[in-house]
């Protein structure tokens, strides 16, 4: 599950173009730790967020999609974020993830930005 960023209403910006009220740009806001459920079989989920290494990553997520994207047989995670680097949590097969973004070039956009990723999709694996 991605989660945004910190939000306070009794902290909230006063952000405004000309002399009306609008929306923050995300940089006013801290970012949270994504969380992650192992589902139970009974229909009941346990938190793995911190066991799983998931939750020591601090990010402002939008989307994710799941995806074996170094085709090891294990499903991964890739999280986009708003206007931080993405995360791509390779699945090491033993209940833990590696931030594994940067060395797999889906960090940064082309430029080297951590830009606003909205989405996040991932192609079928063909062999």
């Amino acid at each position: 599950m991605v989660n945004y960023c910190v939000w306070d209403p009794e902290k909230e910006h006063a952000c405004t173009i000309g002399k009306a009220r609008t929306y923050c740009h995300p940089k006013y806001y801290d970012g949270l730790p994504n969380s992650l459920y192992h589902n139970n079989g009974d229909g009941t989920f346990t938190d793995v967020s911190v066991r799983s290494g998931i939750a020591g990553h601090i990010g402002k997520g939008m989307a994710l999609s799941f995806l074996d994207f170094d085709a090891d047989g294990r499903l991964d995670v890739f999280v986009t974020n708003d206007t931080t680097p993405n995360f791509l949590f390779r699945n090491l097969g033993d209940g833990k993830f590696q931030e594994v973004a940067l060395e797999s070039g889906v960090a940064f956009n082309n430029d080297g930005r951590a830009v606003s990723s909205m989405g996040a999709d991932a192609p079928r694996y063909r062999q």
